[in-house]
């Protein structure tokens, strides 16, 4: 349907300014003004000057990948947007400053979890997202939820919520004050992976310290009876899993809400 649809562009299209029509061009035509537009940008104000923007669909095509990389390096190019910059860009600052890479991060394996929390994400409705998991993460899921194993975070009743054993349904944008309060109480147990020394436990305790539980209550609206069904049910999963969608990292505090998500799941 893309590729077919009746608006698609076929060729090049020109103008002179802004209030004049589009009309169509040749390819030699369009490539020369378009290189020489770019040329004279560079050499007047740097390579700094100039943006490169993926689409969507420009993922799903090597060839535009592979082209926007030679793009890239041939205009000595830093800055390269794409959709992930608007829905992602939490992730890749979070990634960059714990991991080193931008790029990085962990696996949300449905497969393996015994315990799943969703925080403000409805992939039985938009799909598993690269890192969730593997093409079977939906059936994966489905069979999380039937075993009482699915728990999810989120303001409003979702496909993903009506599958859940539990649904909790904070106020908007509170999401970051409830998992804040989580790390605090699952550090009072310690980290299970080595790389995370007392140190860093202390560190982070002392970072959420203000988040205690009645102040969540107030934040979140949620009864001390649902806070504690949620700590106790991770506490207990030998394996838990815990991701965050798209309600977290285009919240108010979006990069803190994925730190603590990663934060969380590195003391689980």
């Amino acid at each position: 349907h893309v590729h077919h649809g009746p608006s698609r562009l076929t060729m090049p299209l020109l103008r002179d300014a802004a209030s004049k029509p589009w009309q169509e061009a040749s390819w030699p035509t369009a490539l020369q003004h378009l290189g020489g537009r770019l040329r004279r940008i560079i050499d007047e104000h740097g390579c700094d000057a100039v943006g490169v923007y993926s689409g969507n669909m420009a993922g799903q095509s090597l060839g535009a990948v592979l082209g926007a990389a030679a793009l890239l390096e041939g205009l000595d190019c830093r800055k390269h947007y794409a959709v992930l910059t608007l829905d992602n860009a939490p992730m890749f600052v979070v990634a960059e400053r714990m991991f080193g890479v931008p790029t990085a991060t962990f696996v949300a394996d449905y497969a393996h979890s015994d315990m799943i929390l969703l925080v403000g994400t409805d992939p039985l409705s938009s799909q598993a997202s690269q890192a969730q998991s593997h093409p079977r993460a939906v059936p994966d899921l489905l069979a999380r939820a039937r075993a009482g194993q699915l728990v999810v975070v989120d303001p409003r009743m979702s496909a993903t919520a009506r599958r859940a054993s539990l649904h909790l349904a904070p106020a908007p944008g509170s999401d970051v004050a409830l998992l804040a309060w989580l790390v605090g109480e699952v550090a009072e147990r310690g980290s299970r992976d080595d790389r995370c020394t007392q140190s860093d436990v202390d560190a982070i305790r002392a970072a959420v310290a203000r988040f205690d539980e009645t102040a969540v209550q107030a934040w979140t609206g949620l009864s001390q009876g649902s806070l504690y069904d949620l700590r106790d049910r991770l506490l207990d999963a030998e394996h838990p899993l815990v991701w965050s969608g798209l309600g977290v990292l285009l919240g108010p505090c979006g990069t803190v809400g994925w730190w603590l998500t990663v934060v969380l799941q590195t003391l689980l």
